[in-house]
């Protein structure tokens, strides 16, 4: 009897072995399906966790939470769950979270890429790929890893970045300068932040600046407060004893990773200690404090939740999987055009050196250029907005209006857009059409009655050309708008037919078949308008770097 009740344990033990193998099969495949897609959208968290910056941790945000989740699943007993219940809201959740994702890309990118929104609907997704494949039994046991991913968005950590930095900022270099009189090759410079560092018989000019202040790691301890306080059994006391200790070990290790890599300047030289160490130490010492934390909550007697990984959630079976497989694959391909954006585009600002607009105004090869107005547009654009004119012309007679306004607020750029404008003006468009400028770059032109000079009197035709791109200037993310302008004809009625004209021709005018169209466009000059499109197309190509820029004299 012994040995057959020995054999029948030892089947069931094989039993459950082999559903928990299989039931994490569908779990890796719901951890692909939640992070596949939306890897375009995460790209800022990869470029700030290689970056010197206080975001640099909010990458693991996402990872420790779908791990999270993936425990969370595995601790679910087996439950009665109704397939076609669970396919209806799976599919609708994903297919609503997929049409906004993808409407953020196109549509809304000024929210969704500009202000990282998409990183909002990340949690939703992933929802609906486990409510397809394991059913909505398990939203009670995901709702706090996914919410947990929320985390993630960084606008919520700008205010207080901007609260800690400075302090942070100051206790580092207050501590070089108590350093610097305390050791013979470490030696003060001309401007606060700066030391020099003795190096054989060379002299390094070391900066602290305030990406050096220790605000990564401090930000670090914030990400993992839900964790510390979810993840591990302890009463209240211990866990705020764990978090205060964290706190203060983040301040001191990162005074530790200054001196380490003056110490390195000095005994190594920079190439090692900049192009090295400097990357990587920040990431250690904060291995290090998880080390240290994980020993300290031993000994206090904190210690790791743990779940029965027994695998008595259903298996959902290959349809289920294949199905959300197929979600997973079809978001992927709609949103695989953000890998492609380029420069100038939200996803990836320019670099400009200057936020001086007359400066960044091109001298336009045969164009002559002239200075039509400055504004002051901070009451309509926010704070720090405003906005620069010039006319260029040539010697035929050719000529257009660039105008470029700056601003750090994307929403409101985008909100009072080229036809508020326009119909603040009292200008009424005729027709207009949008077109792909470049990756990641829309452009719309419109066809535009100006208004009459006086009641019911007679109207100019012009084609206006307006688009919007990001710069990066002094570390910090600004937006412009550039619009172009040239008239069409004179003097004209809203009934003309070079009105019509105008407008229906737009699409084919900006085509790569643009030319000889003057002959069926008898009422505009195709050819002139043929011209105007290739400076628009130039300056672009100038500002968003795909030709060399030289200076520009203000």
């Amino acid at each position: 009897m012994s040995s057959t009740a020995s054999g029948i344990e030892t089947g069931r033990q094989r039993h459950k072995g082999k559903l928990s193998q299989g039931i994490n099969i569908y779990i890796a495949v719901w951890m692909i399906v939640s992070v596949v897609p939306i890897a375009p959208y995460a790209i800022p968290l990869w470029n700030h966790a290689l970056a010197d910056t206080p975001y640099a941790y909010l990458i693991w945000i996402p990872v420790f939470g779908l791990i999270w989740g993936a425990i969370s699943l595995k601790g679910i007993a087996r439950y009665k769950d109704d397939a076609e219940l669970n396919a209806i809201l799976g599919f609708l959740l994903l297919g609503l979270a997929g049409t906004v994702l993808f409407a953020g890309m196109t549509e809304w990118s000024h929210i969704f890429i500009a202000n990282n929104a998409g990183l909002l609907v990340w949690p939703f997704w992933s929802m609906g790929a486990a409510w397809l494949l394991f059913g909505i039994g398990v939203t009670r046991r995901l709702i706090k890893p996914l919410a947990y991913i929320l985390l993630a968005w960084p606008p919520l950590y700008t205010v207080i970045v901007n609260h800690t930095n400075p302090l942070l900022y100051g206790i580092a270099n207050a501590a070089v300068v108590k350093a610097a009189h305390l050791v013979p090759w470490l030696q003060m410079s001309g401007t606060y932040g700066n030391y020099l560092v003795n190096y054989k018989r060379s002299t390094l000019l070391v900066t602290v600046s305030s990406a050096c202040s220790g605000g990564d790691s401090f930000l670090a301890m914030l990400i993992l407060l839900p964790v510390i306080l979810v993840a591990f059994k302890g009463g209240p006391i211990k866990k705020i004893l764990l978090i205060a200790i964290g706190t203060v070990l983040t301040v001191v290790m990162n005074l530790l990773r200054l001196f380490v890599l003056l110490i390195s300047a000095h005994t190594l030289g920079g190439n090692f200690t900049f192009g090295i160490l400097h990357p990587i130490i920040g990431v250690l010492l904060f291995l290090g404090i998880m080390g240290v934390l994980a020993l300290i909550g031993k000994s206090i007697g904190m210690k790791g939740r743990t779940s029965s990984a027994t695998g008595h959630l259903s298996v959902p079976g290959w349809g289920r999987a294949g199905t959300t497989i197929t979600a997973g694959l079809a978001l992927t391909v709609l949103l695989w055009p953000l890998y492609s954006w380029g420069e100038g585009s939200f996803r990836s600002p320019v670099t400009v050196s200057t936020n001086n607009l007359s400066q960044l105004m091109p001298n336009m090869p045969g164009y002559h250029r002239t200075l039509l107005g400055k504004y002051n547009e901070a009451s309509v654009l926010g704070p720090g907005s405003y906005g620069t004119a010039f006319a260029y012309s040539n010697s035929n007679g050719q000529y257009a209006m660039a105008e470029l306004w700056w601003t750090y607020n994307a929403s409101a750029m985008k909100s009072y857009g080229v036809n508020n404008c326009m119909l603040f003006h009292g200008d009424q468009i005729a027709g207009k059409h949008t077109f792909t400028l470049t990756p990641g770059i829309s452009a719309t032109t419109y066809a535009v009655l100006l208004a009459p000079s006086k009641l019911k009197g007679k109207r100019n035709l012009f084609e206006d050309v307006s688009y919007m791109y990001a710069v990066k200037y002094k570390g910090k993310t600004a937006y412009i708008r550039a619009e172009f302008a040239t008239p069409v004809k004179y003097g004209i009625s809203t009934t003309d037919s070079a009105v019509k004209q105008l407008g229906q021709s737009l699409p084919a005018l900006w085509s790569a078949q643009s030319k000889g169209l003057s002959a069926q466009y008898s009422d505009i000059n195709a050819t002139q308008l043929d011209k105007f499109h290739s400076f628009v197309r130039t300056f672009s190509d100038i500002t968003l770097k795909k030709k060399a820029l030289a200076p520009q004299k203000a």
